[in-house]
């Protein structure tokens, strides 16, 4: 009986090792390490001078060296002021893969009183971007529009830089 089951133990050992062979040889290769997603986080900045900020709209879009860049929105904060601290509203589904390689509309607006509204310089969003390690990126924003209180149109410039000072 010692012979039998000393058989099948082997037998049971190579049926392991034969289907083990098989998953890894089937199993899809590793990416290595150049090919791997990288995250970036991008700041919004939007300067009204000394003029009240309550809404504003904006277009972005992420460009490459090529036509076929890889980068995915994964999230959005708001902004520094708390009139913005929210994120901004936003259409859900730009956040399915590469739509902010085409564009990306956001926009927010606060009810806050006069006093507790920013103006100059100041984040109104932080971006979170899932990019292909390969590609060198461009951020780009358009400013749609901007108001004040009661819905006053005002100039203002739009910026977008890497988080904290950070480079591409």
């Amino acid at each position: 009986m010692s012979a039998v089951r000393t058989v099948m133990v082997l037998l049971a050992s190579v049926i392991v090792l034969m289907c083990t062979a098989a998953f890894t040889s089937s199993a899809k290769p590793a990416k290595n390490a150049s090919n791997m997603p990288v995250f970036r986080a991008y700041d919004v900045y939007l300067d009204t001078d000394n003029q009240l900020l309550a809404a504003w709209q904006i277009e972005v879009s992420i460009t490459g060296e090529n036509e076929s860049v890889q980068a995915t929105l994964v999230g959005v904060e708001g902004g520094e002021h708390e009139a913005f601290a929210k994120p901004a509203y936003y259409d859900p589904a730009a956040l399915h893969e590469n739509q902010i390689a085409e564009r990306i509309v956001l926009a927010a607006f606060s009810t806050n009183e006069r006093s507790n509204l920013p103006s100059g310089h100041t984040r109104v969003a932080r971006l979170h971007v899932m990019l292909d390690d390969n590609e060198t990126y461009t951020p780009n924003a358009t400013l749609i529009v901007s108001a004040t209180t009661d819905a006053q149109p005002i100039n203002a410039q739009i910026e977008i830089v890497p988080a904290n000072g950070g480079t591409e």
